[in-house]
Parts: C-alpha cells; structure tokens; sequence
C-alpha cells in the first residue's frame, strides 16, 4: 500500500441484509443447526505484506533522530487493519475448500456429500448454518489456531 494510491482502502465486509434473510430463511427451511461468532480482537489479526512505519508514541524516547517503529501486524486504528483481516480469514477458508459467492463477497459455501455449510461474514460477527455439526467444530478449530491468541469467540 502506497500513501496516496490505496493508502485510504478501509474495505469491511458487510454481509448484504438480502443474503443474512436468505441464510436464515434456508436454515429455517431444511432445519439445519445455526451458529452466530463474535471475533474478539479482530484487527489485530491481519499479516502485513507491506512495510508500514509509524511515529514513536507519546512518552517513548529514542537516541537516534526521526527514529520511527516498523508494524509487523495490523494495529487499531490502523487504516488497512480491517482488509487485512478479510484478506486473511478469506484465504482460511478458500484453503478449508469453501467457495466465495461472487454476488456477496461475504458469503462462503462448503458442499461435501451430503454436508453442506455456508458461512457468512459481517464485519466481526459470524453466521455459521450448517446440516453438519462437525463443519462447525472443524471451521472454529481450523479458525482458532491460524492465531496464536483466542480470538474466535463463540
């Protein structure tokens, strides 16, 4: 990210309410088990690809000149802490085999025999609706330990 080109990219998915009716509506429908997540502490989760530099906060003193800190991960406030954070819970999933809708980039479907599971993500909350009990444990476990901290919370 450069100051400037897509410094200002603030991207958080917001589920479309269209697509939260929907899910909800099926999960009635086939009476399939439905989850709600909170993520605790979500942007502090996002990898930096790039380099992004910072001024010494307030009451930190340093011997050199114009010394300034270089983040290794996303902080609050930061600006691209939330795309960050998409971009890394999106590979997650792509990587457990589940598919992003293209007209709801915040939808994710998992078809496998007779189990199938959407996922669906709204800027730190999660509906999870399942005919499949063991997706759900599988996903929160796979989600748990890509951090080092708990940060998936039911």
């Amino acid at each position: 990210m450069h100051m400037g080109l897509d410094y200002f990219d603030t991207y958080s998915p917001v589920a479309k309410m269209t697509t939260i009716k929907l899910v909800i509506a099926l999960a009635s429908i086939h009476n399939w088990n439905l989850h709600q997540l909170d993520v605790s502490n979500v942007f502090l989760h996002g990898q930096q690809q790039e380099d992004v530099y910072m001024m010494l906060p307030p009451g930190v003193t340093s011997t050199k000149p114009n010394q300034v800190c270089k983040l290794l991960k996303s902080l609050y406030g930061l600006k691209q802490a939330r795309v960050k954070w998409y971009e890394k819970l999106t590979s997650i999933l792509i990587q457990q085999n589940y598919t992003q809708a293209s007209s709801d980039h915040s939808l994710f479907t998992k078809h496998i025999d007779s189990s199938f599971t959407i996922l669906l993500v709204s800027v730190v909350d999660i509906i999870l609706a399942s005919n499949s009990l063991s997706e759900f444990q599988h996903i929160k476990s796979i989600m748990h330990s890509s951090s080092r901290s708990k940060i998936w919370v039911n």
